[in-house]
C-alpha cells in the first residue's frame, strides 16, 4: 500500500506536489474572491427586494427597513469572512488544503499506475538541446547542421565526377 506521509515522499514527488501548489494558489484564491463578491452582492440584494416585495403584500413599512438591514449585516459578515481569508493564516489554509488535495492526486495516479510527474514534468520543459554554430567557408555564421549538409553534398558531388 502506499504511503503518504510527507517523511516517506521522494524529492520529485515533493517537488511536482510544491510546484501544483504554486500552480492552483493563484486560481483558487481568485475563485473564492470571486465567489464572496458575488455571495455579499447577491445577498442584501435579494433580502432587500424580498423586503420590499414583501411590504407590498403585507403593507407593513417594517419589512421594507429590517430585510434590506439583515441583507447589509450578512454583506458586512461576509466582507470580514473574505478579510480573513485573505490573510496569511487563509493562504496558509488554503495551501495546506492544496497540498492534501495534490497529495490525494498523487495517489490516485500511483493505485491507476500513471505518474503525476509526467504531468507536471511535461518533456517540452527539459532541456533543449542546444544549437550548434560554426563558421562557413565564406566566414558566415551557419548552423553546424547547414555545413555537415554541404560537406555530404560536395562528397556526394566529387564522387560521382
Amino acid at each position: 500500500m502506499f504511503n503518504l506521509n510527507p517523511n516517506n515522499l521522494t524529492e520529485q514527488d515533493k517537488e511536482a506536489i510544491r510546484r501544483y501548489v504554486a500552480e492552483k494558489f493563484a486560481g483558487e484564491k481568485k475563485t473564492r474572491r470571486i465567489i464572496f463578491f458575488i455571495l455579499a452582492l447577491i445577498i442584501p440584494l435579494f433580502l432587500a427586494g424580498l423586503g420590499f416585495f414583501l411590504a407590498n403584500i403585507e403593507g407593513s413599512i417594517f419589512l421594507a427597513w429590517v430585510m434590506p438591514t439583515i441583507g447589509l449585516l450578512l454583506a458586512l459578515l461576509m466582507h470580514g469572512l473574505s478579510a480573513g481569508l485573505e490573510g496569511k493564516a487563509g493562504d496558509a489554509e488554503l495551501r495546506k488544503q492544496l497540498v492534501q488535495r495534490a497529495q490525494m492526486e498523487l495517489f490516485v495516479k500511483r493505485l491507476t499506475g500513471q505518474s503525476l510527474t509526467d504531468e507536471l514534468f511535461p518533456e517540452e520543459d527539459a532541456e533543449k538541446p542546444k544549437r550548434q554554430l560554426a563558421l562557413s567557408e565564406d566566414g558566415e555564421i551557419v548552423s553546424a547542421e547547414e555545413i555537415l549538409e554541404s560537406e555530404r553534398r560536395a562528397k556526394g558531388k566529387g564522387g560521382a565526377a
